[in-house]
């Protein structure tokens, strides 16, 4: 598989200090992000990533990211047919495909989804 630019739009808490940092943080722990620009105003990061699938990128950031990411929001034409995706939305799936042997993950991430 080629390596493609994706844009992605990550909606976050910006007037929030703790949410800030912790985005910062989190962006700069994958080496795939090539820019990130933060829109105060308009509580957004723009980010260009280079990987083969951009989905699987995608899930990484909500994984890490939390609470932190409201929603994720694919700018470029080569996306995936669903082009925004909530991190509620991501949780869920990851609780239903988990195999019961994994209880402790699966309550960790029912506390996470009734906050």
């Amino acid at each position: 598989m080629a390596e493609t630019v994706t844009e992605m739009v990550l909606k976050v808490d910006l007037q929030c200090t703790s949410c800030y940092k912790k985005i910062k943080k989190i962006l700069c722990k994958f080496p795939e992000i090539r820019g990130q620009t933060y829109d105060v105003k308009q509580n957004t990061v723009t980010i260009s990533v280079v990987c083969c699938s951009p989905e699987k990128f995608r899930d990484k950031l909500c994984c890490k990211g939390g609470k932190v990411i409201q929603c994720i929001v694919y700018c470029n034409n080569t996306a995936p047919a669903p082009a925004q995706v909530h991190a509620k939305d991501l949780l869920w799936t990851m609780f239903f495909w988990l195999p019961s042997s994994a209880a402790v993950l699966r309550r960790s991430l029912l506390l996470r989804l009734w906050v």
